[in-house]
């Protein structure tokens, strides 16, 4: 996977990941990738956010786009959502509880943003594993476009239930 990344600026130490509160939940894979990332960046904070946290965090931090969230109709949607929220309040890595880390990395982190290319070609960016600075502009503008085309599709699903009973 290639990276692409912009400007010069420091990563807070701090690993962010979602996964149920309670580990009897857990796919068998993910305890052995979390456990990755602790042991090999053991000087990072390393947050596993559960659903009522990750609700929490909206709510608080973002609530011009609490109602739409709470509205998505399944689950991964929040989850794809939060981790914007993750990046801008907190900054740090978002990994997905699947993702295997062999070594820490950190000392190559240099830009503000890093994103993974997708390496299958069916999107552009992967969303399995962002690293961000704290704040960045970029990841509000994520919040937002995601929202949007949550709205639209809403909007538009309604006008077709219209348009079938007035068949």
């Amino acid at each position: 996977m290639n990276l692409i990344s912009t400007e010069n600026t420091m990563i807070p130490k701090i690993i962010h990941q979602t996964a149920p509160s309670d580990n009897n939940d857990w796919h068998p894979l993910w305890s052995k990738c979390s456990r990755s990332w602790k042991e090999n960046f053991t000087d990072f904070d390393h947050r596993v956010w559960n659903d009522n946290e990750i609700d929490d965090l909206v709510k608080n931090y973002y609530p011009q786009y609490y109602e739409s969230y709470i509205n998505f109709p399944v689950h991964i949607m929040k989850i794809d959502f939060v981790r914007f929220c993750f990046l801008h309040q907190y900054g740090g890595i978002y990994a997905d509880m699947d993702i295997f880390c062999y070594q820490n990395f950190y000392h190559e982190l240099n830009k503000s943003i890093y994103l993974l290319e997708n390496p299958y070609g069916n999107d552009c960016i992967e969303n399995s594993m962002m690293i961000s600075e704290k704040g960045h502009p970029f990841w509000l503008e994520c919040m937002e476009l995601s929202i949007k085309r949550f709205e639209f599709a809403k909007k538009r699903k309604k006008g077709q239930k219209k348009y079938k009973k007035g068949q």
